[in-house]
């Protein structure tokens, strides 16, 4: 395996926008959920302003884009992600783990002292998922008709929590191989 997580520049925009379509398309699946996914519905120039104005993460395996992720800071102290989304055939190859991995030690190193995310309650795989990473559930709210999980993690500021080797030259974030 070989897994390389970069920031993603604005030359990476198309990329992130067809990867998080594509991840995101088993959820259009009849009755799972009663409107379209944001995701989903998200355009190029979204993304674009997202790369600007936000840290996007892109993950390649074998060279293959293959997984991505969006973080930011927020003024209370703590971080929050979404947009996680690994492509079908790179799934269970620990590449959410690694992306979050990441955005852990980057929100943690700077300053934050939680990382938040929104899931939908439907989707219980990835509930459990986070919560095996630590995350815990600290409400349950609606929007736009639906149900999802606020989860929350707790950090240790100015703490890496990955065993990656950190880089930032040309914006290589983290290499795992194997």
């Amino acid at each position: 395996m070989n897994l390389r997580i970069q920031t993603a520049g604005p030359e990476d925009a198309p990329t992130v926008h067809q990867l998080v379509k594509q991840a995101f398309q088993e959820y259009t699946r009849p009755g799972l959920f009663p409107r379209s996914l944001s995701a989903l519905e998200e355009t190029l120039e979204e993304v674009e302003n997202d790369i600007r104005t936000r840290e996007v993460l892109l993950a390649w395996y074998d060279e293959h884009p293959a997984g991505t992720v969006r973080y930011h800071l927020l003024p209370d102290g703590t971080a929050y992600f979404g947009r996680l989304g690994v492509l079908a055939p790179y799934r269970h190859k620990g590449i959410a783990r690694a992306l979050l991995a990441v955005v852990e030690g980057a929100v943690a190193e700077a300053g934050a002292h939680a990382l938040r995310l929104h899931t939908p309650r439907r989707l219980s795989e990835a509930a459990a998922f986070y919560t095996r990473l630590g995350y815990k559930v600290q409400a349950v709210e609606e929007k736009n008709g639906i149900v999802r999980y606020h989860m929350v993690k707790a950090l240790v500021i100015g703490t890496v929590q990955h065993g990656g080797e950190r880089r930032r030259e040309s914006g290589d974030i983290c290499h795992a191989g194997g």
